[in-house]
Formats: structure tokens, sequence, C-alpha cells
């Protein structure tokens, strides 16, 4: 048992209470507290044995079941700021402390004081750290917080920053008061490596959408933001907002109908000028979008990470991702166009680099430098991706890669001939492949191979084949492939090129019903 007893105070975080309990009874820091007593901790909060405390301090077990506020454990992890601890130093001085709500990403000022959560000393800018001297002094310089006054530093003065020559450096905030005002939904925060501009459509397309929609906003809004958005008051939020326009140069409120995103209207390399309106209610699923854009999961990650989904968020929940489609839209928009092309029927990205084993990098360099026309179309309550015929077709032409100019990894090539590894290995022992020092694939007989090989596996996936089916006509044709195992079935270009034609004639060859680039 502790010799010394502490009550958790209403609203104190755990984390608070643990390291006030741990410092009383002799430890200096809290996770010296945590680890004598065996207390497992997590990066938000520990995940506390509360009968054990129950028995370390002789309190009522339901003290701590104060601690843990039901809104708080249903947050992701990723709501809180783990870095550090934050406070106010105002309300530390009146309540020595934490509260629960600093430790919600969210809650970026005090509603008390009107002043910012802050991390680290104003003094030395060191960061805070859960250890004895957290509540009334600074570790490193030895500042205490009873001798600070409110100053200009630490007041929220919306005028001042607008006035201020780098606006911004302001705009985050801008966009998480938007955000959270717009969407009262658990949103994942923007990436903290993305730069917001004046002229960022979204920042742009926000504000007027939050012109319109304040008052109804305001008297729904989500009650777990309730602390956060009622320092959004009107003259808080209205007002500077305005007054940002003004300096910023954002334009007025425009006249869209509330119901819908307002309109991209882009105009592409053939000067037409598309007007694409996508419903506030279309939030789509990871899959959804791999299967339009013919992405793997990694290349959707770096999608995100390169920064062309620009201002793109997700919408979590607890099995699965949801984006929202109009920063997808966002993206797509300058390469879009409604002119009455012929298009390619059942093409994606992964498609076209693995019909004609060009690298996927390649692939997005030309989407970015506008190489392609694209398009959505709408049918029902679906979105179908498609690339104009005329492009597709010349850029094949430009960069078939059947030479290759470097040896070629096994698991590359298992991936363009859409088999297993190890039936790689398969193609290795007859010599239809030579291996080099390091196990890749040399690139003279790769490109030979190429040139004259391929693999039902592939034939049945670029066209959305059942490959059963095409089976049973290769058998009913006697169809000889070069080499067949359970892993790989291979032909001639010959033998598929008379295969295709003799499928398109059977009426039990059927297509999959999914096709990876309809949405």
């Amino acid at each position: 048992m502790l010799p010394i007893r502490l009550k958790p105070h209403k609203l104190e975080s755990l984390n608070s209470y643990l390291c006030r309990l741990g410092t009383e009874n002799g430890w200096g820091t809290l996770a010296d507290f945590l680890t004598t007593m065996q207390i497992k901790q997590s990066r938000v909060d520990p995940n506390v044995n509360f009968e054990q405390l129950a028995r370390l301090t002789r309190l009522p077990i339901d003290n701590f079941r104060l601690l843990q506020d039901e809104h708080y454990q249903q947050m992701p992890q990723r709501m809180f700021y783990t870095q550090s601890p934050r406070f106010c130093f105002f309300c530390i001085q009146t309540q020595p402390f934490i509260k629960r709500p600093h430790h919600d990403q969210s809650n970026v000022f005090c509603t008390e004081h009107q002043c910012e959560i802050v991390d680290s000393c104003p003094g030395c800018d060191t960061l805070f750290e859960w250890n004895a001297e957290l509540l009334t002094q600074c570790t490193h310089c030895k500042q205490k917080w009873s001798e600070l006054t409110i100053k200009t530093a630490f007041n929220v003065n919306y005028q001042d920053w607008i006035e201020a020559s780098d606006v911004d450096q302001h705009l985050g905030l801008l966009h998480k008061a938007i955000t959270l005002l717009i969407y009262p939904t658990d949103l994942d925060p923007v990436p903290l490596t993305h730069t917001f501009k004046v002229t960022n459509r979204y920042i742009i397309e926000a504000f007027n959408l939050l012109q319109r929609k304040y008052h109804q906003l305001w008297h729904t809004r989500c009650l777990k933001d309730r602390d956060y958005l009622a320092f959004f008051d009107k003259r808080l939020v209205l007002a500077p907002l305005t007054e940002l326009m003004a300096t910023a140069g954002l334009p007025d409120a425009s006249t869209e109908q509330i119901q819908y995103w307002p309109t991209f209207t882009t105009i592409d390399r053939i000067d037409k000028h598309p007007d694409i309106t996508v419903s506030l209610n279309d939030r789509v699923s990871s899959c959804k979008i791999k299967q339009m854009l013919g992405l793997t999961a990694t290349q959707l990650s770096l999608f995100e990470d390169s920064g062309h989904f620009q201002s793109l968020y997700h919408v979590s929940s607890k099995s699965h991702k949801m984006y929202d489609m109009r920063q997808i839209c966002n993206w797509l928009g300058v390469r879009m166009c409604q002119e009455e092309i012929n298009y390619y029927p059942a093409i994606s990205f992964n498609k076209l680099s693995l019909l004609n084993g060009i690298e996927f990098k390649t692939i997005i360099k030309a989407i970015h430098d506008g190489q392609f026309r694209f398009t959505l179309k709408r049918h029902e309550q679906h979105l179908t991706l498609m690339l104009a015929e005329d492009d597709v077709k010349a850029f094949i032409s430009q960069h078939e890669v059947f030479e290759t100019d470097e040896h070629k990894s096994q698991k590359w090539v298992a991936s363009r001939l859409k088999i297993q590894l190890n039936a790689v290995k398969e193609l290795i022992k007859p010599g239809l492949l030579a291996i080099t020092r390091d196990r890749d694939i040399n690139k003279d007989t790769l490109s030979v191979f190429l040139r004259k090989y391929s693999t039902l596996h592939r034939f049945c996936y670029l066209h959305s084949l059942q490959r059963q089916s095409v089976e049973k006509v290769m058998r009913d044709l006697n169809m000889m492939p070069v080499q067949r195992s359970q892993k790989c079935i291979l032909l001639t270009h010959e033998q598929l090129a008379d295969l295709l034609k003799k499928v398109e004639k059977q009426p039990h060859c059927y297509r999959l019903k999914h096709k990876k680039w309809v949405l």
C-alpha cells in the first residue's frame, strides 16, 4: 500500500492523477512509478487495473472509474496529443492537476482563460515531462508557473493574427475550426507535414460553406466538441473570417446549394470546362478507391504521402477507412473532360502497367503531367473512371517496355505475370528465365520471354474472366500450353490471341461482375 493517498479531482486526466500520486509518494517521474507498480502504459492513457490501484491507495474503486470518461474511452488514439503533457498555465495555478480535455488534439485553447494550451516552457521552449516539478515549475529553467501573468503572447487574439504579415501559418487552425463546425464527426487530423495556403481550394470552399451554414451547425454541434466549439462563438468566427477574406483575398460567400459541395470547374488540356458536382454523402472505402484507380494498398499510401490527393482526409470506423470523394475529384478535376470520345473500356492504372510492362511511377508521372484525359461518369449510385483511348494508345506506343533496362526481381516478374512467387521458380528451372548472382531475373532473358510468352492468370485478369471457364475452352480446343502446373499456365502470345477470339464466342465464359475500373 502507498503511504500517501490522493483522491482524483473532477475532470482530472488519468496520467495527471498517477503523476501526482507517484511524486507525492517519492517517485521522481511517472515512468518510474508505473514501472515499480507494474502498471502497463499506452501512448495516451495507462491501461490501469483499477482494482490494484484501489488496493494501493485504499480508496473506493468508483473514485478511479471517474477518471475514464466514456467519451474519451471511445475516441481513437490519434485524437490525443501524446508528445508531452499539455495544460493552461492559469488553470494549473488554481487547480493543481491537468484536465482530461487538454489531452484532446482538437482542444488547442483554454475556454476559461481564452489562452493557448501549451506543451513547452515559454522561457526555454523545453517540452514538458511527467515528473515531480511539472505542476509547479519548468524542470530546465526553473520558471515558476505562479509568476506568469496573462500576456498578449498567450492571448488568442484573432485580429492580431489576421493582421500579421504571415497569414499562412494560422490557416491550419482555421482549417481545424472549419472542419469541426462543418463535420461534427470523428475526423482524422490533417498530417503535420501538410502546408496550407490562402489559395488552397479546400480552405476557400470550406470558408464559403461555413458562412452559409454557421447558424444551422452551431445549434447542432457535436456534444464531444462542445468545449472547443464554445470558444468559436459568432464574434470569434464570423468577424475574423470576414477580415481574413479581405486581407488574404478570399472570395465572398458563394450561392451554391447547401446540400452539395461547390462544383469544380476546371480547364483541361483541350480547353473543356466541365462542372463536376459530387454529393456531400459520397464517401467511399479505401477498397473502392483501389478498385476504381487500379491501385494496391501500398500505391494508395504513396498517393497520399506524395500529396497527389491534396487536403485528403478520411473518416475512420472500427474496421476500415472512408475517403471523402470530393478530394479524389479535386485531384482528378484538372485531368477530366466531357468530350465525346471513344474510351478504353476496361483499363486501369494497374492494368495499363501489367499489360505493357510499364512502371507504375512512369504512369503516375504521365497522369500528373496531363498526358491522359479522364472523366467520371455517374450511373445510378456508381462512378466510373474512364480513360481516353487515343491517349492510352499514344502512351503505350511511347513506353512499351519489352526491352528492360535493368535486371528485375522475381517479385516484379510474379506481379507482372499475375502468378505466385513460387511459380517464377518453375520458369527458372527449365531455362525460360535466367537469374543473376543477386537472384534477380536477367534482363536479356526477360525481354525475350516477355516478347514470346504470357500466363493464363494474367490473361484472365486483364479481361476480367473466370479462369476455370477459360481453361474449359482450352480443353475443347486441345490447346497445349508451353508449361502447365498448379501454379502457372504459360502460353505464347499467338495462343492467347486465338484463345481470346474463341472465348468471346463462348456463352459459358463468364466475366467477373466486379471489374477493377468500376466504382
